[in-house]
């Protein structure tokens, strides 16, 4: 079985810690990320405000503290 990696192509914030996420195969999802912020340099997600500035780069979500979440984890988490 062939495991293709879906790069993302857009983020939106939507409503606390949920991202609006579209991959590059045309699944689109509203994902929950709450799971992913805890202790080290995901605390700073916690802050509301600081969390709507993600952004994709290169296919993957990040934040300017260095905080990605790649499309393989984010596909992984949704199963």
């Amino acid at each position: 079985m062939e495991n293709k990696i879906y790069n993302i192509l857009t983020v939106q914030p939507t409503h606390e810690y949920h991202v609006l996420v579209k991959f590059e195969d045309g699944l689109e999802k509203d994902i929950d990320l709450k799971t992913f912020i805890g202790k080290g340099v995901s605390a700073s997600l916690a802050n509301p405000e600081y969390f709507k500035k993600v952004k994709v780069d290169f296919g993957t979500l990040v934040w300017d503290n260095g905080y990605e979440l790649c499309p393989v984890t984010l596909r992984k988490y949704l199963q």
